[in-house]
């Protein structure tokens, strides 16, 4: 009976993931229907994911970090750009224009496009006569059809959060999340290599954190100049940013 049990940890594991991530989406959808600014958003969620982070990542492998090269430390920028600073600006954007159904619903499509891009680029073989070969290709063009249904087909009003917006508005929303998938795929693409490269993993995880971050601030000033579009209310607003650290902190 404990052997059964053990055997489906790993499935409770990521059911409680996407349930937690699920959450995020509503309680942030909820924030940026009060009046938050996704780019601010995502600026003060980096802010503060570094800050939790780094002290770890300094102390716990302080005596085994590599040695930080030109090449990695640029390698690392662009890493934080496309996987931070790009992915969640989109995401937060699309989300705001959608719904918090359909935009965790497009993060099923990570993996697809992931599989894709890491054929493309030869960093995955795929053999089409295998039975496995097959049901990845046949799972990637189940995925894609049905993204394109619930793009094309809006439905039904559900909630009056979404009963405000229009098709046009769908239509960004929903280009907006695929843009993100694509970037966010990308990134975990194209971390791997660099993480052989650097190993310490909570170093490069903190290293990119503040470089997102940086990068964050710089894209949210460009964009939101009002000081009030940077005033943190003590309600879900504040709630949306550490609720997200927290999960995106114990689950990465």
């Amino acid at each position: 009976m404990a052997s059964d049990l053990a055997s489906f940890k790993p499935h409770i594991a990521q059911l409680t993931v996407q349930v937690c991530y699920a959450i995020m989406n509503i309680i942030t959808r909820v924030a940026l229907d009060k009046g938050m600014n996704h780019f601010t958003f995502v600026a003060y969620r980096q802010a503060v994911a570094s800050v939790v982070i780094s002290p770890f990542a300094y102390f716990l492998e302080r005596n085994e970090r590599p040695a930080m090269t030109c090449a990695i430390f640029w390698e690392i920028f662009l890493l934080a750009f496309l996987g931070i600073t790009l992915n969640q600006n989109f995401y937060f954007a699309g989300l705001g224009d959608t719904s918090s159904t359909f935009a965790s619903a497009t993060t099923n499509l990570i993996p697809v496009v992931t599989f894709v891009m890491a054929t493309t680029f030869r960093l995955e073989n795929v053999n089409i006569r295998s039975i496995y070969g097959q049901a990845k290709v046949v799972g990637t063009l189940v995925c894609v059809g049905g993204a394109m249904v619930m793009t094309l087909y809006k439905g039904p009003v559900l909630l009056k959060a979404v009963s405000g917006l229009g098709l046009d508005t769908w239509m960004v929303g929903a280009l907006l999340l695929f843009v993100s998938c694509f970037v966010w795929s990308g990134w975990l693409t194209f971390q791997a290599p660099v993480v052989k490269k650097y190993p310490a993993q909570q170093s490069f995880t903190a290293l990119m954190l503040i470089q997102g971050t940086l990068q964050s601030f710089v894209v949210a000033l460009i964009f939101q100049r009002k000081a009030s579009d940077w005033k943190l209310k003590w309600d879900i607003q504040l709630l949306s940013i550490v609720y997200s650290v927290s999960i995106s902190s114990l689950y990465s």
